[in-house]
């Protein structure tokens, strides 16, 4: 028993070291690759800080492949998360874009912000977390998730129904009725 607790120790060692060194080693050049993608230095950022979060989620596969391959699959995680981001901000541009209109009808800024709130607080209450912790806290599906003790999937899908019943109901929203 002992012994097995020492072998996947020096496992874990291994896994760790092959993250660490893809880090030390590619971390500069994915930093401008996710930089040449989003134009945006804190969103390249996160994007290379995300592959590596995945990549010690996949310490066996990474085990298995080469340098090459490697830095190729951090690449691709790159590269698929900002495809990812680009999905999700064309899917939620035109309800951010409402709500941002909506409460900018005015210059004063301090007004702009509690119209904002009155929208929010418009929406039936199993869309107004989802929607407040999303847009006005920046969190992701999973954050939301964990807070508020739901599956990321459902958080996901709130958020949709959410958008489908501001569709609905953007007139009443706006005070266009």
């Amino acid at each position: 028993m002992h012994e097995e607790g020492w072998a996947s120790r020096l496992m874990d060692d291994r896994m760790g070291r092959i993250v660490a060194d893809l880090y030390a080693t590619e971390r500069e050049a994915l930093l401008r690759y996710a930089g040449s993608l989003t134009r945006n230095t804190s969103r390249a950022e996160d994007l290379v800080q995300d592959a590596f979060v995945r990549a010690m989620s996949n310490l066996e596969l990474l085990a298995d492949l080469t340098e090459g391959q490697r830095r190729g699959w951090l690449c691709r995680v790159v590269k698929n998360r900002f495809i990812d981001q680009v999905r999700r901000a064309r899917r939620w541009e035109p309800i951010h874009a409402e709500l941002e209109r909506s409460a900018n009808v005015t210059s004063d800024p301090v007004l702009a912000d509690v119209r904002l709130w009155e929208l929010l607080d418009s929406v039936p209450p199993r869309y107004r977390d989802v929607l407040h912790d999303r847009f006005v806290l920046g969190m992701t599906s999973n954050e939301i998730g964990e807070r508020l003790g739901i599956p990321a999937a459902t958080v996901r899908s709130r958020l949709r129904l959410a958008a489908a019943w501001m569709r609905t109901h953007r007139a009443r929203l706006l005070g266009k009725e």
